[in-house]
């Protein structure tokens, strides 16, 4: 009779303790650690197999089943997957996997006037926005922007193409973001805060 392996209840010990531990430790990078180190999945499998093949030299039992050789081969798929998406800047934050590359931030500022404008109006903007009223017939803007990409020259590309614009269209300032102009592989965002003539509406 073919004896069992104890290769397959010690594996699900390892793995659900590692989870339990992940629990135990919110702020770990876990996706980093997996990406990292899955291949240690695999030589602690294949030592535990060889052990028993020492131990238990009567034999009664195959080395690796089908299932085995299955789920062996889904482990590397997986870990390979894994290990390219950290290599191209995908991260887990907050329990959701961000795969739009690595964080650049740049510095933002437009000025402009205001005078004789009764409103102002932002324009597809995403991000934080700060506004501030004060004794002043000018439009001033200060922040930064935070473009997620593949490389800094995607990056770089980007902020050139999304600058922010104050545009006058009769007694209306626009402030333009133009972050419609970004790839769909890049996410961006502006932090800034904005200094309005006392009385426009925005």
């Amino acid at each position: 009779m073919r004896k069992r392996s104890i290769t397959g209840p010690l594996v699900l010990l390892g793995i659900g303790a590692f989870f339990l531990w992940r629990n135990m430790h919110p702020e770990v990078p876990v996706f980093d650690i997996i990406a990292q180190y899955w291949p240690f999945l695999l030589i602690g499998w294949g030592v535990l197999r060889l052990i028993e093949v020492v131990v238990r030299s009567d034999g009664g039992y195959v080395a690796f089943s089908g299932g085995e050789v299955a789920l062996v081969v889904l482990v590397c798929i997986a870990g390979g997957i894994l290990w390219e998406g950290h290599q191209h800047g995908m991260r887990f934050y907050g329990g959701s996997v961000e795969v739009f590359g690595e964080q650049f931030d740049y510095p933002v500022s437009a000025q402009g006037s205001a005078a004789r404008m009764t409103r102002i109006t932002f324009e597809n903007p995403r991000g934080n926005i700060r506004v501030t009223g004060a004794d002043t017939t000018e439009v001033t803007i200060a922040g930064h922007k935070t473009i997620r990409a593949w490389s800094r020259t995607d990056a770089d590309r980007t902020n050139g193409n999304t600058p922010i614009e104050i545009v006058p269209q009769g007694d209306r300032l626009l402030i333009r973001s133009n972050q419609e102009r970004i790839a769909e592989s890049q996410r961006i965002s502006d932090d800034i805060e904005v200094t309005v003539p006392r009385g426009v509406s925005i």
